[in-house]
């Protein structure tokens, strides 16, 4: 049986760390690189060509959603299991979109892990617990609640207006929009415009 090749793209030192070792143990599967950045993770599945990545929707340049997006495009393209710390509908539902095939949450087991690689490489999809309830359930926005204010400064933003236009139109100080962007990222685990923007289109900020 020829074994899956498998590289982990994912900024937390330390969980990549044990991620190695509980992969070694595996069998069936060949850890073939890894990568801490976005950029690092396309340079390395060009070098590697693994048959899937594990992807961690929260990396510091490249957000997770763009991607997975720009990792299906390859040729061959690897198949994607999405590893996150959210089992929020609008995550789960936006990596499925952008072309992964699994989507994990960090507290799983390796059991789980494993279980969506095989799952992947067969074709079919694999959600976690935690992932599947979400989707299931939700019945409303499936991401933390932003404040008026903040839904506001999102439908601002994925509408392509900059900071001093937004501070103008809402009346508040250019600083204060700083502070709710950053903020707003926080809280949504969202790294980019362009998933911001995903977000807005999602949650009804603003029409497509």
């Amino acid at each position: 049986m020829t074994s899956i090749r498998v590289a982990v793209i994912d900024d937390h030192r330390m969980f990549l760390d044990a991620l190695q070792l509980e992969l070694a143990r595996i069998p069936g599967i060949t850890l073939v690189g890894t990568a801490a950045s976005g950029r690092e993770g396309l340079a390395m599945v060009d070098a590697r060509h693994p048959d899937v990545v594990i992807l961690d929707i929260g990396l510091p340049d490249i957000g997770g959603i763009e991607l997975a997006g720009q990792l299906r495009q390859r040729i061959p393209a690897p198949r994607i299991v999405a590893l996150s710390g959210y089992a929020e509908r609008f995550f789960v539902e936006a990596m499925l979109q952008a072309g992964a095939g699994a989507y994990i949450v960090k507290s799983a087991g390796i059991d789980d892990l494993v279980a969506a690689i095989r799952a992947v490489m067969a074709g079919e999809t694999h959600l976690c617990a935690d992932a599947m309830k979400a989707v299931r359930t939700a019945t409303g926005p499936g991401v933390p609640t932003l404040t008026a204010r903040e839904s506001s400064i999102v439908r601002c933003i994925a509408s392509g207006m900059r900071t001093a236009e937004i501070a103008a139109v809402l009346g508040i100080a250019g600083a204060t929009v700083e502070t709710h962007r950053k903020n707003i990222k926080a809280k949504l685990g969202l790294r980019t415009i362009a998933e911001l923007t995903q977000y807005a289109l999602r949650e009804g900020l603003i029409k497509a």
